[in-house]
């Protein structure tokens, strides 16, 4: 029988014990279909298939007989997604104490290695919580990329205990990249937090691609920076994305709050060809303070403007982007008919 997450088995001399291959495709991505698999990828935060010695019997179970170096040809750079993950895994429409993971440990530290949706969803992650660094990665460190995976109908909120908690349903924080990805639905709620929003809390020398988020951002006690997509874009880029998040409640005096950014901030900051619905996160601003030198392209318009164009035309004529690095637009959205 296969092993969870292989699609094949490669048997070995006679008598020998079966390992299995994951990485089939020989991209040096470790394929994940299943949650314990994903869960497994925090005691491998270079993505390279070698565990934590401390954390080396967990991982195995997760990925059992696995073939030497995991199936990849050379070092693996990280994981794939095959398949769509839900958190609901006895399909009762919640997630409760009676699902495999009832609540979400974000994956702490930083992760450097890759990510990959391939285009394929993670669905009602729960976080009731969350420490410091919150979201399905705690923080996206120097070199990760998580790419082309969408985030469905999350619901994340922080420890009453946490200091100044970095909150967002992908990310705490990304300090790497992220690319063509997205938040569809579900629900941040702050409390007493530094920086807060839909996609990513705070994105600290990070670039943000092509990415979205539908998420309300809820805010309550002292927020210093909220935003639907990022809530502080600290030296960091963001490009060709949007946010149309309501954000409601009534954060305390110290609040910077935008449709799309909190706040913008040092001269390395720059947002591009980003847009927020001002229809639906009720904010007249993309950007709630955007602080000297700080370069922003980014407009606040309506449901119907937003919705107009379908294709590469309008407002979206710069959307059309290079992802990966070889100067030849990748062309990361699909717009509908109308």
């Amino acid at each position: 029988m296969a092993a969870a997450g292989a699609a094949s088995l490669l048997a070995g001399p006679a008598g020998a014990q079966t390992v299995t291959d994951y990485d089939l495709n020989g991209n040096r991505l470790i394929e994940v279909s299943t949650l314990e698999q994903l869960n497994a990828i925090r005691w491998d935060l270079d993505g390279n298939g070698e565990p934590a010695e401390a954390n080396a019997g967990d991982y195995r179970t997760a990925f059992p007989n696995a073939r030497s170096r995991m199936g990849c040809p050379g070092r693996c750079l990280g994981y794939e997604l095959t398949a769509s993950l839900d958190f609901d895994t006895n399909d009762d429409n919640m997630v409760d104490s009676s699902d495999a993971y009832p609540e979400w440990t974000p994956i702490g530290g930083e992760y450097t290695g890759i990510f990959d949706g391939n285009g394929h969803t993670i669905t009602r992650l729960t976080i009731a919580n969350g420490p410091v660094f919150t979201g399905l990665f705690g923080t996206v460190g120097h070199g990760g990329v998580i790419r082309d995976v969408g985030m469905i109908d999350a619901s994340v909120r922080p420890t009453s205990t946490a200091q100044s908690p970095r909150l967002g349903i992908l990310a705490g924080a990304n300090l790497g990249t992220i690319n063509a990805s997205y938040v569809q639905d579900g629900s941040v709620d702050t409390t007493n937090t530094a920086n807060a929003g839909g996609l990513v809390g705070s994105n600290t020398n990070g670039t943000i691609r092509a990415s979205y988020s539908t998420a309300a951002v809820n805010l309550s006690g002292t927020i210093v920076n909220a935003g639907g997509l990022v809530g502080a874009n600290i030296s960091g880029t963001i490009i060709a994305s949007y946010s149309t998040g309501a954000m409601s409640g009534s954060p305390g005096s110290l609040s910077t709050i935008g449709g799309l950014v909190g706040s913008a901030g040092n001269p390395d900051s720059s947002i591009t060809d980003s847009y927020c619905d001002t229809d639906a996160t009720t904010r007249n601003m993309c950007v709630g303070v955007t602080y000297s030198g700080a370069s922003v392209s980014a407009v606040a318009t309506t449901t119907s403007a937003l919705q107009s164009p379908t294709g590469y035309t309008g407002i979206y004529a710069n959307w059309n982007i290079d992802l990966d690095g070889d100067s030849q637009p990748d062309n990361p959205w699909r717009f509908g008919s109308a």
